[in-house]
């Protein structure tokens, strides 16, 4: 091992001659002492090499991240007290600074995890109460003919289809059928309507978007309304001509044994919030002077929609009719 040597006039240099006993200073050509000038070159400390290690490895763990933090400012002081034997401060530092950002992120998406659970836990205490246990699956219109089943043992139906968020009550009123999810802000429901229309695309440009206008009670069933055809071109006495909301998308949907039915899609200002309403239509194909159309929605606010379509869009696609 090489032998460090420290002149008084402040040089320091190293060698590897162990042979001779005095070797001159190559800076102020004074014989220095190799027994009394010479310090052992400097060694990496190992916590230090340890805390790097643990740092990149457990980043996503606590106990490697906390480990490495450890081993770090072991490394920090075991090289304060011996700065003339070990070396390693920047390793030690990057270590610490990795495990630190290892420790944030593992706790915020541990702590994001449990409030999950705590909030799923909490919205199924509140719904207890409300949850139609004998619910027959999977649940039907009134008149028998529309079913509509869950996609997973985490959705229920409440007691005479009325819920307790005030951000969609209104929205939910006059249902035949309403499914709430335990654990998040999802809901599907289902309902009939009798119109009358003079084509089918007035039909469904009219009736079924004047329900989802926020003084609306609820999407197509108007109480004071017996038809749908003015609905969406005048308003009651006094009012304004009712503006029905754009819809982000619409599309025809693929005929369901004998029905025929569209989808729109439409984002709204609920409770304060954006929400995304995905809503279907079905009737029996063919123009008659009066029919029954089945209205299925699903519905939530705007991030939780887009995080769970998927589990939504499966409730719509176990839509039946029977005879």
């Amino acid at each position: 091992m090489p032998s460090v040597l420290t002149c008084e006039c402040g040089a320091h240099f190293e060698t590897d001659d162990l042979s001779v006993q005095e070797i001159l200073c190559p800076q102020c050509q004074q014989l220095l002492s190799l027994l009394t000038h010479a310090v052992p070159a400097r060694r990496t400390c190992l916590f230090s090499l340890f805390s790097l290690v643990l740092a990149l490895v457990g980043f996503f763990t606590l106990i490697g991240s906390v480990l490495a933090l450890l081993c770090g400012l072991t490394a920090l002081v075991s090289i304060a007290r011996r700065p003339r034997q070990l070396q390693g401060i920047a390793s030690a530092l990057v270590g610490i600074a990795l495990a630190t950002a290892g420790l944030g992120t593992t706790w915020y998406f541990l702590r994001n995890a449990a409030a999950d659970r705590v909030g799923a836990w909490l919205r199924e205490q509140l719904l207890a109460p409300l949850i139609d246990h004998q619910a027959v699956w999977p649940a039907k219109t009134n008149d028998g003919k529309c079913l509509l089943s869950r996609p997973s043992p985490h959705w229920a139906r409440l007691r005479g289809n009325r819920g307790m968020d005030a951000a969609v009550a209104q929205l939910q009123h006059n249902r035949e059928v309403l499914l709430v999810h335990l654990h998040h802000r999802l809901f599907a429901d289902l309902s009939t309507a009798i119109g009358t229309s003079p084509g089918e695309g007035q039909f469904f440009e009219a009736g079924e978007l004047a329900g989802l206008h926020l003084v609306r009670p609820s999407l197509v069933q108007d109480p004071s309304n017996e038809a749908f055809g003015w609905i969406g071109r005048f308003g009651r006495d006094g009012e304004p001509p009712f503006e029905p909301p754009v819809p982000q998308s619409h599309r025809k949907l693929p005929a369901l044994e004998n029905y025929s039915g569209r989808e729109w899609l439409f984002d709204l200002p609920l409770g304060g919030q954006p929400w995304r309403v995905l809503v279907q239509f079905y009737h029996l194909s063919g123009r008659r002077p009066q029919q029954t159309v089945y209205v299925a929605r699903v519905y939530a606010p705007l991030p939780l929609f887009v995080r769970y379509e998927s589990e939504l869009r499966q409730v719509l696609a176990s839509l039946q009719f029977v005879p």
